[in-house]
């Protein structure tokens, strides 16, 4: 089965700052994953770029594939297609 996302070995950057160090996990159908942390910790920052809307200051390094597509590096014309029908980000 294919999972709804994997995100793998996933590193943000700002610069030489390292925002998000080697995250790595799976949701399955029908799974739910909570994101829990302190202020600043990059829970935002891992959920945008599990979407494809990092803003450009923050470069992505490792994967992200949402229902088999590879997110990182992926152009917004390809993402498009994904979200709102496989995923969907409700911000705070």
């Amino acid at each position: 089965m294919t999972p709804l996302l994997a995100v793998d070995h996933l590193t943000l950057k700002a610069g030489q700052t390292t925002l998000v160090h080697d995250l790595s996990f799976v949701i399955q159908p029908g799974e739910r994953l909570g994101l829990i942390g302190e202020l600043g910790s990059g829970k935002s920052l891992t959920a945008l770029a599990s979407t494809g809307l990092l803003p450009p200051a923050i470069v992505p390094h490792g994967s992200a594939r949402l229902i088999g597509h590879e997110v990182i590096g992926a152009p917004d014309r390809a993402l498009d297609r994904l979200r709102g029908t496989a995923v969907a980000m409700v911000f705070q």
